[in-house]
């Protein structure tokens, strides 16, 4: 499938053959599956050029633009439910990671209670003050 890259896009485009001989169905089966290939700069591309069409009546332009911008929206969702999927997988992988944490802490708590030496505690407790600084002398 021939492709150019377009500078005003900075984007590559997908060129298409025209297949004038096919139903409505296919034709609307093909046209989708185009779109769905077609990276996001041209399909908004596609939707000015869909609006601006000085060959058609307003109504055919609106009805094109239409077409164009599901075609968006549907590639915009498309990448959403692949984040969300991704999202979903990281967040189990964190909640696994922090329970394992836990875990091996407190198994370490348990082994460690044990072995920490007793302490005593007395009545009387000392406060020890620092000496204050005494500054130099001069000779």
């Amino acid at each position: 499938m021939p492709t150019h890259y377009s500078e005003k896009l900075k984007a590559t485009i997908i060129d298409f053959g025209e297949n004038h001989e096919a139903t409505r169905e296919s034709i609307a089966e093909e046209e989708a599956r185009r779109d769905l290939q077609k990276p996001l700069e041209q399909l908004l591309w596609d939707i000015h050029c869909e609006a601006h069409d000085p060959d058609r009546t307003a109504e055919e332009n609106i009805i094109g633009t239409n077409k164009r911008f599901a075609s968006l929206m549907v590639r915009v969702a498309k990448s959403n439910d692949r984040v969300s999927f991704w999202m979903i997988i990281f967040t189990v992988a964190i909640t696994a990671m922090t329970a394992a944490l836990l875990y091996f802490t407190y198994l370490l708590w348990q082994e460690t209670k044990g072995t920490q030496p007793a302490t005593k505690k007395t009545s009387s407790t000392t406060i020890s003050t620092p000496m204050p600084i005494s500054s130099p002398t001069k000779p």
